[in-house]
């Protein structure tokens, strides 16, 4: 697992820390996730959105990238700069390659990701990522252990 757009160094706790702390009254986290959809990731996210909501008291939402980028990703950079943006991505294990094409649906979602990212930091938004690595669901695991570590400590 590795976590990008913030604190260079430091551990996940220092890193969720500093993330959280950004939050201002009246914003949202919004979790987007560049992972393949599965039951498992979805009731993850679920519990994820529902303990941030419950701890900030705040709005949580969630979607899917690339999917969410034709709805509320025009709201994201262009409405207010109430959002807290998590990406999450990990690594493509079964690749497909594009009929026709020099690039797989694996480098597209990967590119789709990067721009979106990079959309929100030009528009000044407070963005963090993390790449869960090969497998999405420890991955996860992981992060909601170090979530927990860190979300007594933040206030």
């Amino acid at each position: 697992m590795s976590f990008y757009g913030g604190r260079r160094g430091g551990n996940g706790r220092e890193f969720l820390k500093e993330f959280f702390a950004q939050g201002r009254p009246n914003d949202y986290v919004a979790l987007q996730a560049y992972l393949t959809e599965t039951p498992e990731i979805q009731k993850a996210f679920e519990s994820l959105r529902r303990l941030l909501q419950r701890k900030f008291r705040q709005a949580a939402t969630f979607g899917y990238g690339p999917r969410f980028l034709h709805s509320t990703g025009q709201y994201h950079k262009g409405g207010p700069n109430t959002g807290l943006f998590l990406q999450f991505t990990a690594d493509t294990l079964e690749d497909i390659p594009i009929p026709g094409s020099s690039f797989s649906f694996g480098t597209l979602r990967r590119a789709q990701a990067q721009g979106d990212f990079e959309a929100l930091q030009k528009h000044g938004r407070r963005i963090s990522g993390i790449h869960l690595g090969g497998d999405a669901g420890k991955g996860l695991n992981e992060f909601f252990r170090i979530l927990e570590e860190t979300i007594g400590m933040i206030s």
